[in-house]
């Protein structure tokens, strides 16, 4: 009886030390390797020669966060446009479905949500922590 005691102690303590060590964000699955990834989000990434460098698939993986690096600068006015067509455009090759954009190199994170009963989509944008403040 001790035995089994002793046993069932040790697998319970082994299951909460799993657990507690389990990484925090567990539905969070990471794509990056973009070659071999199928999805129409890569044609519109490659029509404004925006370098897709990985994915993470979010809730449940049904809210992809796509890890890019512009060739041109999203913040200034003049590409404004050019980011509001690719945000469009995306929106169209996922379905509808909301999803972020992710530049680290330019320290900012743009979260697009999709409103279905307006049909608007809405930017917010999110610098990142290290972005120098002017």
């Amino acid at each position: 009886m001790n035995r089994v005691l002793v046993l069932l102690s040790i697998v319970l303590l082994a299951a909460l030390t799993a657990a507690q060590s389990a990484p925090e964000n567990k539905d969070v699955l990471v794509i990056s390797d973009i070659a071999s990834w199928h999805h129409p989000t890569k044609a519109v990434f490659a029509k404004y020669h925006v370098k897709l460098l990985k994915v993470e698939l979010h809730h449940n993986r049904t809210y992809p966060v796509f890890f890019v690096e512009f060739p041109w600068d999203p913040q200034t006015g003049p590409n404004h446009k050019l980011l509001s067509r690719l945000q469009l455009d995306l929106l169209d090759a996922n379905g509808k479905h909301n999803y972020a954009l992710k530049d680290e190199q330019d320290k900012i994170r743009y979260e697009l949500t999709w409103h279905r009963k307006t049909q608007t989509l809405e930017e917010e944008p999110v610098e990142l922590p290290g972005y120098p403040q002017y």
